[in-house]
């Protein structure tokens, strides 16, 4: 949650979506908590934020984590 908190308050809608890096540490949390949500409701294992860091691309890391949940 704490990552929610922080993301909304970076986030001006009259401006830029915010755009996915995976060396910000508050989008990386979010996408990995997002993530491991999923890989719990579907019985997948979960990553850390290691594995989910190792992936080279989000589109990547987004497919790895939806289909299987390991990296």
């Amino acid at each position: 949650m704490r990552s929610v908190t922080r993301l909304s308050a970076r986030f001006d809608p009259k401006g830029d979506p915010l755009s996915f890096d995976k060396d910000d540490d508050d989008t990386l949390d979010f996408v990995v908590g997002a993530a491991n949500l999923r890989a719990a409701a579907f019985d997948i294992e979960s990553q850390t934020q290691f594995q989910v860091k190792g992936a080279s691309s989000p589109s990547l890391l987004l497919g790895v984590l939806s289909s299987s949940g390991r990296g």
